[in-house]
């Protein structure tokens, strides 16, 4: 779970949130029919193959459907359970972790064309162990809460996971935001940690889920985040000027990842990782770590 400070110097914490990830489960798109057996270690079985146009059709809207499908479930889950506690944590682990068992099913129902189905395999498999890796992070958090080698791993399967996607044609899971949403999405960053207005910043430019990230324990978690953040403008480290952008990732219309450095103002000597979701036409953010 990203720890959130806005503007300037904050704590830090756990990477909860791998890139991208979702408020309602689009299945619009969804490939009709019962999903095929899975194998014994509870891994779809594998694709079989078609070359007719439909099928190929068939296949990218199926694919794009699961795209869709897992990010948005991930997003709904960071937005339910956004607080930094242990039992929020584990909440969230399990809800993110049924949420890539139940789109993983959806990869059993489709039919990749013949030159697609090397790809679509080792895709396959990178969905088995992102699952995995979301149930071991949940058993990591249960035994001495922290994630550990788990969140390594699933951090380097959803990695993995982008060039495969983009073999595909799959642009919702590579990873990569159209160029007009990557420029809202830094735009928004730059004018988060940027403003001198505290109050907007902790309301109108972040998510509801934002305050629970810090503050979930004050009356007035609002005012506790506009308090924080006027401290660190006036009386601690000042207010950033701009931010220098390393990389952005994210998954279109859904939610994002920026990591960047903040140029003037905090003087942490920290690279600071922001996340941010798409609400009603605006990039929000949800939680701010380093």
């Amino acid at each position: 779970m990203i720890g959130a400070v806005a503007a300037g110097c904050g704590e830090s914490g756990s990477h909860r949130a791998a890139d991208p990830v979702p408020t309602s489960w689009v299945t619009e798109h969804a490939v009709t029919g019962s999903p095929k057996p899975a194998a014994a270690g509870g891994k779809p079985s594998g694709p079989t193959r078609s070359t007719s146009p439909g099928g190929t059709e068939a296949f990218a809207a199926g694919l794009a459907a699961y795209c869709t499908a897992f990010y948005t479930r991930q997003r709904d889950v960071e937005d339910q359970y956004p607080a930094p506690d242990l039992s929020s944590r584990i909440s969230f682990a399990r809800g993110t972790a049924a949420a890539a068992r139940d789109t993983e099913a959806m990869l059993g129902q489709l039919t990749p064309p013949d030159e697609l189905a090397g790809p679509f395999g080792a895709f396959v498999d990178n969905a088995h162990q992102v699952s995995g890796a979301r149930g071991a992070i949940v058993d990591a958090l249960a035994s001495d809460g922290e994630e550990g080698k788990a969140g390594e791993a699933f951090s380097a399967a959803i990695t993995a996971r982008w060039p495969l996607a983009e073999q595909l044609g799959a642009t919702g899971c590579d990873g990569k935001l159209p160029p007009a949403q990557e420029e809202a999405v830094v735009g928004a960053a730059r004018s988060f940690e940027t403003t001198e207005d505290s109050q907007a910043a902790c309301g109108e430019l972040a998510t509801p889920g934002f305050l629970q990230t810090r503050w979930s324990d004050l009356s007035d978690p609002l005012s506790g985040c506009v308090v924080s953040r006027d401290h660190q403008i006036h009386t601690a480290a000042g207010i950033p000027t701009d931010i220098a952008v390393q990389s952005v990732t994210g998954s279109e219309g859904i939610a994002a990842t920026v990591r960047y450095s903040l140029v003037g103002g905090c003087e942490c000597g920290e690279d600071s990782v922001l996340r941010l979701h798409l609400v009603d036409g605006s990039w929000l953010v949800s939680e701010l770590g380093h």
